[in-house]
This record gives structure tokens, C-alpha cells and sequence, in this order.
């Protein structure tokens, strides 16, 4: 049977004859694993679409035991991602959470969404051209700026922050901001339970618990109802950014089994040089 649908490539393995095994985050289909012949060898059409992090429209013969790729049309190649070590850093920390995090087979067309949009905006970016930026709309009605120094164009943790609680949302463990998550009082809480999954009010308020404070609720608040575009261009305070990455990281290890994937041990050592 032959699949045409958009996919990224996740990853590559070379195989046995110039072969490779990829591992795609499909469109229709969810994340698949498919043969790609002869895409190890430099002389192959198929070996420069095979890519990891290459977006394209797929021709798949699914096949009861493997699959293979007939054909491939690259939509994008997020050539800027591959020249460019740190934004290939973070690029790859996107690949390997989504694949690690999906089961074969498990359609998600927010996730697929969520990638997408996310390795374009990336692709888009150039972290070393850093200049003085007015704050935006949101740094300055949050009162989240002191000095429009403090800013870049954009702030690849930022990036990895709205990746992480977009992802959340799309693996279904929203985090619960608009109610208390012991008894349902609506309102702003400003304290927060981890394994519980959002905000506590003052009266459930218990040891253990963290005070994340009005600024971070509002970041996360905005963050929830905001599409990738207009998130990218927000510029946020460093020091929220690393209290959110904190918070991040521990709430997807509650929720999402989430483990030290390799793509981080990678970012840290590039951070640095």
C-alpha cells in the first residue's frame, strides 16, 4: 500500500548496502520507520532528502513487515539549522523528544504541527546576531523588561521553554492555571503543585508546593493562548526563562517519564565552547 503524506525526519541508520533506517514523524500516519535505499551513498538522489530534520513530502510503500521510501519531495531543508552548531544543538533536542515520546504508529498531527513550526522559526534564526531591542508588547505590560539590553532577537532557551510547554499541551497534560487542581477555586493562583499538575490556591496551599509568583503564571498564561509565530517574537527577561526552564524540566519528568536524552548532554557541552 503506498502513503503519500509530509513528514520530518527524525533520525538516520545505516544499514547494510548503502541503505538507511529512517524514522519519520508523519502527518497522517504518526511516527514510522521506513528503509530508504541506498541513501548512504553519496551518488544517491535519495540520500540528501533523507536528512534528519528535512521536511518533505513522502511516497511510502508500508509494507507488512518494512517499509520502504519510494519517493521523496523536500518541502524544507533547514539548511540554517545544519550550518549553524548551536541552533543544530536545540534542533536536535526537538527531533529526539518528539520521537521518544511518541509510539510508532501513535498519529499526533499537533505534534507534527508543533514541529514543524518550531524548527522553522529556528531555521529562520541566527543566535550570534545579537542587538538592542525595543521590548514587546508583552515585556512591557508584564513588566518583564528593565533595559531593552537584556534582549535578542530571539533566546534559543525561550524557544525551548514554548517548545516544552506546547508539547505538554499536545502529549494531553495541560497545565491546569485557570482552577485550583485540589478544589476547583477559579482564579490566578500564584502557587503551584508539580505533581498535580497547576496552580493551588492559598487555602490548599501545602508543604512542598512552589510559589511560582504572578510573573511566571502570566508567562505561562500567555503562552498557553499564543501561537509558535507570535511566541517567537516575544522577548522575555532571562531570569523568568531560567526559572521556567527549571519548572519545565521537572514537570515533564512527572508527567511525561521524561528522561536525560542525549540531544541535552550535547547542548551543554556546546554552551560551552
Amino acid at each position: 500500500m503506498l502513503l503519500t503524506t509530509k513528514a520530518i525526519v527524525l533520525s538516520k541508520r545505516k544499514l547494510e548496502d548503502n541503505d538507511a533506517l529512517v524514522t519519520l514523524m508523519t502527518e497522517r500516519s504518526g511516527k514510522l520507520k521506513a528503509i530508504a535505499k541506498g541513501a548512504k551513498s553519496s551518488r544517491s538522489m535519495i540520500a540528501a532528502t533523507t536528512q534528519p530534520f528535512t521536511l518533505g513530502e513522502f511516497v511510502l510503500d508500508v509494507g507488512a513487515s518494512w517499509n520502504r521510501v519510494r519517493s521523496v519531495e523536500v518541502l524544507e531543508s533547514f539548511r540554517h539549522i545544519h550550518e549553524d552548531l548551536m541552533l543544530m544543538g536545540y534542533g536536535a533536542y526537538f527531533l529526539e523528544t518528539a520521537s521518544q515520546l511518541l509510539q510508532e504508529g501513535e498519529e499526533n498531527r499537533g505534534l507534527f504541527q508543533l514541529l514543524s513550526e518550531v524548527l522553522i522559526g529556528l531555521n529562520a534564526y541566527d543566535h550570534r546576531q545579537k542587538r538592542k531591542k525595543e521590548a514587546s508588547e508583552i515585556g512591557t505590560d508584564l513588566s518583564i523588561a528593565e533595559t531593552a539590553e537584556q534582549f535578542m532577537p530571539l533566546d534559543l532557551e525561550w524557544v525551548k521553554i514554548v517548545y516544552e510547554l506546547k508539547l505538554l499541551a499536545t502529549m494531553g497534560f495541560d497545565i491546569e492555571l485557570k482552577h485550583c487542581v485540589r478544589c476547583g477555586a477559579e482564579g490566578a493562583h500564584v502557587d503551584f503543585s508539580v505533581p498535580e499538575g497547576g496552580a493551588v490556591c492559598s487555602n490548599c496551599l501545602v508543604e512542598g508546593d512552589d510559589r511560582i509568583g504572578r510573573m511566571l503564571y502570566n508567562i505561562m498564561d500567555y503562552v498557553s493562548k499564543q501561537s509558535i509565530d507570535v511566541l517567537m517574537g516575544t522577548k522575555i527577561n532571562r531570569l523568568y526563562v531560567s526559572k521556567l526552564d527549571i519548572l519545565c524540566m521537572r514537570f515533564m519528568r512527572q508527567h511525561l517519564g521524561y528522561q536525560d536524552f542525549k540531544s541535552l548532554e550535547f547542548l551543554k557541552a556546546i554552551r560551552k565552547v
